[in-house]
């Protein structure tokens, strides 16, 4: 601990050893109060207060239980907020949490090695715990909407607490293997980039359009399984996973019809643009497209359904048509080009004169 001015927190003394009652670490502390003579109260997240000196927080008295009285409000009803999120928040990006987490942070908290590789991906749980304990919610659930990884990746360890089984585990053997046939060299698959396997990492568009490339380091080799990034593919497999969940007839999809019409419409009335998992556009008419993009720095995706009566602007039928485009290497715009790309070549389809069951790829 240390000692001084507002201005200058050291201009007492600095480094002086403090000890914390057994258990309890820094990030547990919700608030202080000192006195004049050295007393110290210190107040924990878990509902407990200490008493004793600057040095050494326990040293009068043991944590013990602590209440508040009931005139006394908080300014904002976080525990009423947190009770009142579900996972559709999590899937719509409406939970109240903001982008991903803070990796350092966690590494602080949890006193990890700091020289793993890539710390984000090593100690994602972690990181999650880290968010949950000490940022507050942006806003309450289902009333704005805020692009979050962090909120994402919560429903990965749900499925993992609920189905007892590690999030790829289960998404490869329920989801993506009925969808494509999926295996250690083919399919949809965990990522794992290494120099041999994942060359476009080293490979990276200037915005001038020239090439630069780079050395992959150890660094660079990341191990990713997460409900928020961490898949690989071809764009020829995800089309086979869209095939898996079109709602058409004449083959079996790999979840249910209701379990599909709920992912594919906007779910809460005032955020307009995002089902459960999807981005959600939906015209005047009520006819709807949906879609996602993801960028690795690296490479890039974007998939798109558009279901049945969608029409383009100049009056085009897509309905029924559905595309996706992957790219191994950097480039300027990533998915959001991707997604310009899909429009106009869905156009492009929709206006061909080719037979419905021709496939380029002979075998998809």
């Amino acid at each position: 601990m240390s000692s001084g001015t507002s201005r200058d927190f050291t201009a007492h003394f600095s480094q002086k050893p403090c000890s914390l009652p057994p258990g309890k670490q820094p990030y547990d502390i919700r608030d202080i109060a000192i006195a004049g003579d050295d007393h110290v109260y210190v107040w924990y997240i878990d509902g407990t207060v200490s008493s004793g000196t600057s040095t050494d927080l326990d040293k009068y008295r043991a944590p013990y239980p602590y209440s508040i009285p009931n005139q006394v409000k908080p300014a904002h009803d976080w525990m009423q907020w947190y009770r009142s999120m579900t996972v559709a928040h999590l899937l719509t990006h409406s939970a109240g949490f903001v982008r991903s987490g803070d990796t350092w942070g966690a590494v602080t908290m949890f006193d990890l090695d700091e020289d793993e590789d890539n710390l984000s991906y090593e100690y994602y749980e972690e990181v999650h715990k880290y968010i949950l304990r000490t940022q507050k919610l942006k806003f309450s659930p289902g009333s704005q909407y805020s692009y979050s990884n962090h909120g994402m990746g919560l429903v990965g360890h749900l499925v993992e607490t609920a189905a007892n089984q590690p999030f790829h585990e289960y998404a490869t053997d329920n989801i993506l293997k009925p969808a494509v046939v999926s295996n250690s060299t083919t399919g949809i698959i965990p990522y794992l980039k290494t120099v041999s396997a994942f060359d476009s990492a080293a490979h990276h568009y200037n915005e001038d359009g020239t090439i630069r490339t780079e050395d992959l380091t150890a660094t660079n080799n990341v191990r990713v399984t997460l409900s928020a990034g961490g898949w690989t593919s071809s764009a020829g497999d995800l089309v086979k996973l869209l095939l898996a969940t079109d709602q058409v007839t004449n083959h079996s999809d790999v979840l249910q019809p209701s379990t599909l019409q709920k992912m594919e419409k906007p779910y809460w009335n005032n955020i307009l643009h995002r089902g459960l998992g999807w981005g959600v556009s939906q015209k005047a008419d009520g006819s709807i497209k949906v879609s996602h993009g993801g960028d690795r720095g690296e490479s890039a995706a974007f998939m798109a359904k558009f279901l049945p009566d969608y029409q383009s602007n100049d009056g085009l039928d897509l309905g029924g048509i559905n595309i996706a485009i992957c790219a191994n290497i950097d480039f300027p715009g990533g998915s959001s080009s991707l997604g310009s790309l899909a429009n106009d070549i869905v156009k492009r389809v929709a206006t061909a004169d080719i037979n419905a069951n021709f496939d380029i790829w002979g075998g998809l």
